[in-house]
This record gives C-alpha cells, structure tokens and sequence, in this order.
C-alpha cells in the first residue's frame, strides 16, 4: 500500500465527498485530508459490488446486482437470508469477492483501488 493507514466513511447524506472530508477533518483533525476515503454511498455498496452470478444464487439473491453506488444498509440488509447472521452474510460475500467485477459496478470502489490499490 501507499499509505500508513486510511480513514474510511460513508458519504450518507452530506451533500458532495468534499463537505465530508472536510466534516471529517473537522472532527479528527490529527487525520491527514489525502488519507480519507469517502465510500459512495456506504460500505454495504462495496460489498454487493463484488458479488459473482454464483455467489448471489448461493446466497439467496435472485435480482441481479447491477451498480451499486447508492445501495443503503437497509437495501443490503434486505437482502440477507432470514437465517443467516448478516455478519456471516458479509464473510460469505467477501470470501467469494470478485474485485474486477467492483470496480465496475462501484465508483468509490474503482476510485479507492485506483488511488491506493
């Protein structure tokens, strides 16, 4: 990696990336403004974006996943099988992950990769 660490938050509802970075420096001033990542929308988007045809079958997942920049946790969440914890939901999904398929179908995650992958 290019960096000691990276700051990472969801977008939710400040209005661009830069008033977030800048809401973000605000309140941890000790973080460097090039170490922050803005995830758009959330993070939940990452994970969907990742998903292969075999894995969202596997996972119960019928809808094909399509761009997921404004995925919402409750959207994510939604999606979880009745029976299956949603942090077991997340591992299954990032055990299968298919980062070619992310980047295109997640802009903050093209943008993350191509900034610090």
């Amino acid at each position: 990696m290019k960096a000691d660490y990276i700051f990472a938050r969801d977008i939710n509802d400040a209005p661009c990336i830069t008033a977030k970075r800048d809401k973000i420096t605000g309140e941890f001033n000790q973080i460097a403004e090039t170490k922050i990542i803005v995830v758009v929308k959330e993070i939940e988007s990452w994970y969907l974006a990742g998903l292969d045809k075999k894995t969202s079958k596997k996972l119960g997942i019928r809808k094909k996943i399509g761009i997921t920049d404004n995925i919402t946790k409750e959207h994510f969440n939604q999606l979880i099988p009745k029976n299956m914890p949603r942090i077991e939901f997340m591992h299954e999904i990032l055990e299968n992950y298919d980062v070619e398929i992310a980047k295109e179908r997640c802009g903050s995650f093209g943008y993350f990769l191509n900034k610090w992958g």
